[in-house]
């Protein structure tokens, strides 16, 4: 237990680290700076001692360096977004801030284009948790851009791996890739004619109703892709048992619930006899977003 402890002490350690090269922060300075001052005061040098040491001044460094981001491009940011810039105070803003400013890194795009494209998508007068919601969609924090056909529980590659090792940052964002296309071949191209067994057993055959069908392919994409990610070899569920380990068991946990929405829905549609089939829901149109970036 000991051993497990250091290990993942240091691995907490190592994200602390990553965390503070993406903020612009040398992280070999940072590690140095800790040590002697660990050094000083005559304490044991553990990596718990060392990602203790510098998780607040660190916290509190980005935070500062956001906050003189906002104040240099209050104006922009006015322009595009002026409840956010009502709110620059807020410590949400500081991390709107920080990833704006990864964006830009990542695309090349100006900021002007990044705050008008969340302007139009987000809206103008939107408060900060909805700004952070869009930029998750462009990407999370410290990621690749998210694609719009990947599961939504399924997080894009960090954006630096290459810096950490490029063969293996290659067969990471193959993966992505690889899983985001099964994804939409799933949700775009299922019918009861090619659905595999595991899904006939378990949902039953594709809906009628256009919602439901809608539903019911978004469900079998979401569990093919979760199958496929935590290699699920069984031809009857629909995506295994729960798992013991905690990320794998809330990406279980998101294929639950689509199932259960559908159910709900169908057992709605089932208690409703009388509900004439020409007076059923029309489905709203896939969202095209055009984005500046």
């Amino acid at each position: 237990l000991l051993g497990l402890d250091h290990e993942r002490s240091a691995r907490l350690l190592a994200r602390q680290l990553h965390r503070a090269a993406q903020a612009g922060v040398d992280p070999i300075n940072l590690l140095t700076w800790h040590h002697e001052r660990l050094t000083e005061e005559g304490s044991e040098i553990t990596a718990a001692a060392l990602r203790s040491g510098m998780a607040r001044p660190l916290t509190e460094l980005i935070a500062r360096r956001n906050h003189h981001w906002l104040d240099d491009h209050h104006d922009l940011i006015a322009e595009h977004l002026p409840t956010l810039a009502l709110q620059t105070d807020d410590e949400r803003a500081a991390a709107i801030a920080g990833r704006i400013q990864h964006i830009e890194q990542t695309s090349g795009a100006s900021i002007d284009e990044i705050l008008t494209d969340l302007a139009e998508q987000a809206g103008a007068i939107a408060p900060a948790t909805t700004v952070l919601a869009e930029l998750d969609r462009i990407a999370g924090d410290g990621r690749d851009f998210t694609h719009p056909d990947a599961p939504e529980w399924i997080v894009a590659p960090v954006s630096d791996a290459d810096t950490i090792d490029t063969d293996l940052a290659a067969q990471i964002r193959q993966d992505y890739q690889a899983i985001t296309d099964m994804h939409r071949n799933y949700r775009d191209q299922l019918t009861d004619d090619n659905a595999p067994n595991w899904a006939q057993s378990s949902l039953g055959p594709c809906p009628d109703d256009p919602e439901h069908a809608a539903l019911w392919r978004a469900t079998v994409a979401d569990a093919a892709a979760y199958r496929s990610t935590h290699h699920i070899t069984d031809n009857v569920t629909l995506a295994g048992s729960r798992p013991s380990e905690r990320r794998a068991a809330l990406d279980w946990a998101h294929i639950e619930r689509h199932r259960a929405q559908l159910f709900e829905k169908k057992k709605c549609q089932q208690d409703s006899p009388g509900r004439a089939s020409d007076h059923r829901p029309e489905i709203a149109p896939i969202e095209q977003r055009t984005r500046h970036i």
